[in-house]
């Protein structure tokens, strides 16, 4: 294969001879003519060969590696990614679960691609142009590997601004979904709503965060914040809660986790789904719970957000801590990707200081085995959460 050369600068080779799959603008030496998703050679500036991805003039990321050897990036090469994938995903999937990601970008060492499987349909992101270039052989490798009813496309996420894309969603392939696709997690049933829900339609980096609500719930009050389609909840009400209180500020979401409560024959009292702000709610109520959760959306999308992201999860979690009955837990996550597990521990022991109580971490918690960590690529680490047990108050406070 014979393809435009992205020559780097001397000395700035060392992070892709390390496997890492990002070539940033400032380490380039010699830029190709090439539109953005054109597939380029990298090479060192004494004439080695590194790697071949995808080039992008209007992104910082100038290259996306997708692979460091001397090989044809074509349809086959898709199909064995994607097969690889498959594999080790089935080889650990709970048997009463029929959702999942098939592929976590970089973690699957495909730099942009998202593939969620929803109990035979498929949603497929393209974040970066050098997935999106691709897409039709991706769209087919996609169905030899997977064989669904149907392929919807979900790229509607900011990353791809950031990358000169426009948004773009519909059917690429086979039958368009229903308004609802039912799925199972955990034994646990939910319909999703995969055109117009958040993220591709459910939240499946938090399945092991569900399944240890559920383990956690009997004979406790449970307090699920950001409550989205009540997922926490049925996990809480399947492990024998004694209630649930959901709060989201989306009515849309609530009428989703009110059709999820029927699927599943939960019971449903007057205060099961609140219509409010999660911020506003915890302020005003009075309430205490064994259990509260917070698992806010992002609250930061770049280097400059961080302090006021950091201020937003503190307040949250040190509201929660000031909701908790004693003994009680609380189970805090950020996925703000630039936020990491050490800065939001800061976040958890500020919050404690301020909100003058003494509490202990349990757990750590992550994303599961479906949303892989390439070990070359740490920046693909974006879940961290916290088991927190709230013990006696703190002397002197």
């Amino acid at each position: 294969m014979s393809l435009p050369v992205c020559e780097l600068k001397p000395g700035r080779d060392k992070s892709i001879r390390r496997k890492h799959p990002w070539i940033f603008s400032g380490a380039v030496a010699y830029e190709p003519d090439e539109e953005p998703g054109a597939l380029v050679d990298v090479y060192s500036a004494e004439g080695d060969f590194l790697g071949r991805g995808a080039y992008n003039p209007f992104s910082q990321i100038r290259v996306r590696v997708f692979t460091f050897e001397d090989e044809d990036i074509d349809e086959n090469f898709f199909v064995k990614r994607l097969t690889e994938a498959k594999h080790y995903r089935q080889a650990f999937l709970p048997e009463d679960t029929t959702c999942y990601r098939a592929c976590f970008s970089e973690g699957d060492r495909l730099p942009g691609l998202i593939v969620d499987y929803y109990n035979g349909f498929i949603v497929i992101q393209f974040q970066t142009a050098a997935v999106d270039a691709q897409k039709e052989l991706i769209v087919s490798a996609v169905e030899k590997v997977f064989k669904p009813e149907g392929v919807w496309e979900r790229s509607d996420s900011g990353f791809r601004q950031d990358e000169g894309l426009e948004s773009s969603s519909g059917l690429l392939a086979g039958s368009e979904p229903p308004e609802y696709v039912e799925v199972t997690e955990n034994g646990i049933k939910m319909l999703v709503d995969l055109r117009h829900g958040q993220k591709t339609g459910m939240f499946l980096d938090q399945r092991q965060s569900r399944r240890l609500v559920k383990s956690l719930a009997e004979g406790r009050t449970i307090l699920n914040t950001f409550s989205y389609a009540g997922a926490f909840a049925l996990a809480g009400l399947a492990g024998k809660a004694k209630s649930v209180i959901n709060v989201d500020n989306s009515a849309d979401a609530l009428r989703l986790a009110e059709k999820n409560y029927d699927l599943n024959q939960c019971e449903v009292s007057e205060d099961s789904f609140v219509k409010m702000d999660a911020f506003e709610y915890l302020r005003n109520t009075d309430s205490k719970f064994d259990l509260v959760i917070c698992d806010p959306p992002a609250f930061c999308k770049s280097q400059a957000g961080i302090p006021k992201a950091m201020r937003g999860y503190k307040e949250i979690i040190m509201r929660g801590l000031h909701r908790l009955n004693p003994d009680g837990l609380l189970l805090c996550f950020s996925c703000s990707g630039h936020i990491d597990r050490s800065m939001f521990q800061k976040v958890v022991f500020s919050a404690a200081i301020d909100a003058g109580k003494d509490i202990q971490i349990l757990k750590t918690i992550g994303h599961d085995f479906d949303h892989p960590i390439n070990i070359y690529h740490p920046e693909g680490e974006y879940l961290c959460g916290f088991l927190v047990h709230l013990s006696e108050t703190v002397a002197g406070f």
